[in-house]
């Protein structure tokens, strides 16, 4: 049977269940689970209320991670909004971006003074700036891991950097703080489940130090543009530093080739098609290279996706002097690249650039507020 004769049978079988009990049992459980794969969030929740078989199909762990590899969803983001007494995580599509003005899929409600420090797998990891503590939390299907204290102040928090992501050789969702206390630099790592725990990283290194706050979790690792110094604290060389969730230790990643003569200038970083992402502006050719490391480590896997030119000496105050060819314009956060060459960048300048790589086009668009990456999903915060 294929898949199409498959999700019409499923279809039949769902609306004749009720005046036809007997034909789910002339389904096999491989086949049900094998199309319920198929099938959008949004219905998979409406189906565990129909049958108590389907319902401990979708509520098993293994069956929100087989789900969420097989899910074929279009690419999503995620934005806050915070008001006084609560604050909305309003979940967007690409095109919704580009709506006057921008309209989200949706939206849900979480408590006021919790800030997104990041998000893997569909689930949010939410800061609570007062209390201090961590929570998981899923906005598709609602539900949050308890509470994990931070033992920081408010003040210490986001002191330096951090990031969230998914440890798979242990099967743990993970949290790195690194603060400074009391002039002294504390790196911990927090890790949710049955058994969570606290433990702080000795040696953490100190140089070189991440250009921005939040982490890009791929392979099981967080990522951090970083800039080397040389003479007279001049950057030397910017390199990728990376934290292995399941060692919890650090190591550099390097760029690609281009990063010599300080050729390279505000590079930033990001996951797009599930690859690590760069994008850079390089004073040689006057333009911004767009790559991806196909295998994570993998230095020769480096691959250019795409050319953007200095377009953006119309649109911001930008020097013409060659050397300092970038100075004045704001990096470009790759936030995804679609197969025919259509990119997605965020600027400092809170605005979205659409460019096509095709025809050479670009549109702009205001867009106020951090935005993440999202992929909804069955996946428990409290797994």
């Amino acid at each position: 049977m294929d898949k199409e004769t498959s999700l019409q049978e499923f279809k039949r079988v769902c609306i004749h269940k009720s005046s036809s009990r007997s034909s789910l049992q002339d389904l096999p459980e491989e086949l049900i689970q094998n199309i319920l794969l198929r099938v959008s969030i949004k219905t998979l929740l409406q189906l565990k209320l129909l049958c108590k078989s389907w319902n401990s199909i979708i509520s098993h762990p293994q069956f929100a991670k087989h789900h969420l590899l097989a899910s074929t969803t279009h690419h999503q983001f995620l934005s806050s909004a915070t008001a006084a007494a609560d604050t909305k995580i309003h979940i967007f599509s690409i095109n919704s971006f580009f709506q006057k003005p921008p309209t989200p899929l949706g939206f849900c409600t979480i408590t006021a003074h919790n800030l997104i420090l990041g998000s893997c797998n569909g689930i949010v990891c939410l800061c609570h700036v007062h209390q201090c503590h961590i929570t998981l939390f899923n906005p598709s299907t609602g539900f949050a891991s308890p509470p994990l204290p931070t033992h920081l102040s408010p003040g210490e928090v986001f002191s330096t950097f951090h990031g969230f992501g998914y440890d798979h050789v242990n099967d743990k969702y993970k949290v790195l703080l690194v603060t400074r206390v009391f002039s002294e630099t504390v790196t911990k790592v927090y890790t949710f489940g049955e058994n969570c725990r606290i433990r702080v990283v000795e040696n953490a290194p100190l140089d070189p130090h991440p250009s921005g706050f939040l982490g890009k979790c791929v392979s099981g690792t967080l990522n951090w543009m970083a800039p080397k110094l040389g003479q007279n604290d001049s950057i030397d060389q910017w390199v990728i530093l990376s934290f292995d969730l399941a060692s919890e230790t650090f190591s550099e990643v390097m760029l690609p080739d281009r990063n010599i003569d300080n050729n390279i200038c505000k590079p930033m970083i990001n996951v797009v098609r599930s690859c690590l992402c760069v994008c850079f502006f390089e004073r040689k050719k006057g333009c911004w290279g767009v790559w991806v490391m196909k295998e994570y480590g993998v230095q020769d896997s480096w691959t250019m996706l795409m050319m953007v030119p200095r377009f953006v000496t119309d649109h911001w105050p930008c020097t013409r002097n060659e050397l300092c060819a970038c100075r004045g314009c704001p990096p470009l956060d790759p936030l995804c690249v679609s197969e025919d060459g259509v990119a997605l960048f965020k600027t400092t300048s809170s605005k979205l650039l659409l460019y096509h790589s095709k025809h050479g086009t670009f549109n702009c668009f205001r867009f106020r507020g951090d935005i993440w990456s999202y992929h909804e999903s069955l996946v428990s915060p409290s797994s």
